[in-house]
């Protein structure tokens, strides 16, 4: 289902969301710069969680090339993490919503993935940060059970994270 939300600044966000049947879990996807939700990077991941019927939630950050407002040249790291935060706000009151959640973020997505998941180590269960563009030989170390076992073909460079053992991690460097 394809609809648009309003973010804090009052932009047109552009959301897909694909709601699984018999649902086990949710995920958030989100794309890198100058990228959109429906960038075969971000197909890729999407369908290795729709395959394990997980919720899939891809949008489109403003100022980027997809359907959301702005313009590509006003991209900020900032505005793509805010955007993550209205997208997963918005989210909240939705029948399909659950916690923990899982975060999957490629390039700039990614930062901001690993960047919620610091804030909000226990509304996320886990997630993965893909780097790499060549999205051909996929691969990724799974985490938890929970995590569709397919879900590892998704990057061949990648960082996967489990959101509570990051923040402890980050907790004890502090």
């Amino acid at each position: 289902m394809k609809l648009t939300i309003k973010n804090r600044k009052n932009q047109n966000v552009a959301v897909l969301v694909e709601e699984a049947e018999n649902q086990k879990g949710l995920v958030f996807a989100m794309h890198g710069l100058s990228a959109y939700k429906e960038q075969a990077q971000l197909a890729v991941i999407a369908e290795a969680f729709r395959d394990n019927d997980y919720t899939v939630v891809r949008f489109d950050t403003t100022n980027t090339f997809g359907e959301s407002d702005g313009n590509p040249e006003d991209a900020t790291t900032t505005n793509y993490y805010e955007d993550l935060e209205d997208v997963i706000s918005w989210a909240g009151s939705q029948s399909w919503y659950q916690e923990p959640f899982y975060l999957a973020g490629q390039s700039l997505g990614g930062f901001s993935a690993g960047f919620y998941a610091e804030n909000f180590p226990d509304k996320v269960g886990g997630g993965g940060l893909a780097v790499s563009h060549d999205f051909r030989s996929l691969e990724l170390t799974k985490q938890k059970s929970k995590i569709p076992g397919n879900y590892r073909r998704m990057a061949t460079y990648r960082l996967a994270f489990n959101a509570k053992h990051l923040k402890a991690r980050i907790d004890q460097k502090t």
